[in-house]
C-alpha cells in the first residue's frame, strides 16, 4: 500500500514501487505429446499508483528443450489491475 498515492501537483506522490523475480519450470511432456521442457526467468516492476490501482512491467526469458523443437523466447509483457 503506497504511503501517498501517485498524483500530479505539489501534494502528489509516486505510489510504490516493488521489484520481484521469478523462475519456473514445467514439463510440456504428456502421454505421447512430446513437448519437451520449458524453463523461465521472469523479472518484475510493479507500481502501485493507489491501494486498488497496480501496472506490472515484465520481461523475461526462457527456453524449451527436449521436445519436437527445441528454442529460446523473450516475453516482455505490461498489464493493470484494478480492484474495486
Amino acid at each position: 500500500v503506497p504511503l501517498r498515492n501517485f498524483s500530479f501537483g505539489k501534494d502528489g506522490g509516486w505510489g510504490a514501487l516493488e521489484v520481484a523475480a521469478r523462475y519456473s519450470y514445467t514439463d510440456l511432456t504428456d502421454g505421447i505429446v512430446r513437448g519437451g521442457r520449458l524453463s523461465m526467468l521472469m523479472t518484475s516492476l510493479n507500481w502501485y499508483l493507489r491501494p486498488q490501482v497496480k501496472w506490472m512491467f515484465e520481461i523475461g526469458g526462457g527456453s524449451v528443450h527436449g521436445g519436437a523443437s527445441d528454442g529460446n523466447m523473450v516475453i516482455v509483457q505490461t498489464r493493470v489491475g484494478i480492484d474495486f
